[in-house]
């Protein structure tokens, strides 16, 4: 049984993956480890991007201030798109 929270974004009641998987709980840290891991990676990424740009055009902190920011942005929005993709209903 399924409850609809919104735009398609749906919850199972409480205790219910419990009956049906008792290793749910591992998989589902594994994958929010794994969205938490390529956050981190893709704001040093633009971080260190910004960094070399700060340095190759004598900006000091701005490009690296604007990289970082860029990167959390799109770490955000990428951990979103895929949280709505994992709570969505598969048969909607």
């Amino acid at each position: 049984m399924t409850k609809r929270l919104g735009n398609s974004v749906y919850t199972r009641p409480r205790g219910e993956y419990r009956k049906t998987d008792p290793e749910n709980w591992k998989k589902l840290l594994g994958r929010y480890l794994d969205y938490s891991y390529k956050n981190i990676v893709i704001i040093g990424v633009f971080g260190m991007l910004g960094w070399w740009l700060d340095r190759k055009f004598d900006t000091d902190p701005y490009l690296l201030i604007t990289g970082i920011f860029l990167g959390a942005a799109l770490g955000i929005s990428s951990m979103i798109f895929t949280l709505r993709h994992l709570h969505t209903d598969p048969d909607e």
